[in-house]
């Protein structure tokens, strides 16, 4: 993934091209400073949609920023909508930047093991097709910053959840591979992996640079993900 930490902090995802902004924050970035994140992103705060997530499958389009989807159970946003901003909170979770170039349709989901087990990514690649035409073949993907296999230590039922992303450690616990899983549903749904990008950050390994759910004891920091199509010219 070619990422530009522009100014400190701001991780700009560059893979997707000009025509869209895509970006993470760091620990920099704390939730009181959100504006902030936006504005060093030449980004208006007034035009930010978030939901209520809730680790489920549920995905909204949104084309206003209405301050009804903040109170909104949903997991992930799509949108055709320039100057939009799509925005989701991780501190450990996986965020996935959606983006059809040809279509210029934007989307983004909060992708934590319930929400991929749920169904997110099916739901969020079937609502780009039949609200907007999006093919799946055309979808490129980004994945932020998250913990990683190195570092998600899970019960052994994960082993059922996750087959192949599974990785024992004893009779009990092992480590889980969310990243991975969510990269190999997507290739099975047609999306060529040359279009599917990882930033390959953890949150545990980082924790310096990012929140961590589990590292900082359940803090309620988050790093703030964004997606945002460019207006024309």
């Amino acid at each position: 993934m070619n990422l530009q930490e522009q100014p400190a902090g701001v991780y700009r995802i560059q893979s997707l091209g000009q025509d869209v902004t895509a970006a993470f924050s760091s620990r920099l970035y704390d939730n009181s400073k959100r504006h902030e994140f936006l504005a060093a992103l030449s980004l208006r705060p007034e035009n930010l949609v978030m939901v209520k997530q809730v680790h489920g499958d549920t995905v909204l389009v949104a084309d206003k920023p209405d301050p009804v989807f903040f109170d909104t159970p949903a997991d992930g946003l799509i949108t055709k909508t320039p100057r939009l901003i799509l925005g989701i909170r991780t501190a450990d979770c996986v965020p996935v930047f959606f983006w059809d170039a040809a279509g210029k349709v934007a989307g983004i989901a909060h992708a934590g093991w319930k929400g991929v087990k749920a169904g997110i990514l099916d739901q969020m690649l079937k609502v780009f097709k039949t609200r907007f035409g999006s093919p799946t073949a055309n979808m490129q993907v980004a994945l932020g910053p998250s913990i990683r296999k190195c570092c998600y230590e899970v019960g052994n039922e994960f082993l059922g959840y996750f087959p192949g992303f599974y990785f024992g450690k004893n009779a009990s616990h092992g480590y889980l591979d969310l990243a991975g899983s969510i990269k190999s549903r997507l290739l099975k749904k047609g999306i060529a992996s040359s279009q599917i990008q990882d930033s390959g950050l953890c949150t545990v390994c980082e924790n310096k640079k990012f929140f961590s759910y589990r590292v900082e004891h359940q803090t309620r920091e988050r790093m703030l993900n964004v997606i945002c199509i460019s207006p024309e010219h």
